[in-house]
């Protein structure tokens, strides 16, 4: 699967936001399509769990489950409702 091959350089990694730079995901593979997932937002740090596939469905603890896709091209996310987060 692309996005665990460091080879094409799929979304495990770290994403800022793009409206806010200070807002940082990070990805990071456990064991198949399961995921740790670190919000940091200026000094506060939220972890949660993230499944990959074609799209990621992230766990947020006060949103409940939230998808986005990956652009492979573009190294960005996109979530549902609309904000961009870009790989670096």
């Amino acid at each position: 699967k692309y996005w665990i091959n460091k080879k094409y350089e799929g979304p495990i990694g770290v994403f800022k936001d793009s409206a806010n730079s200070n807002r940082v995901i990070v990805i990071q593979q456990v064991k198949g399509s399961d995921c740790v997932v670190q919000l940091r937002d200026g000094d506060e740090v939220t972890t949660l769990t993230a499944k990959a596939g074609n799209t990621f469905v992230f766990d947020f603890p006060d949103k409940g489950k939230v998808t986005a896709s990956f652009n492979m091209t573009r190294r960005t996310l996109t979530f549902e409702d609309g904000t961009v987060w870009t790989k670096y």
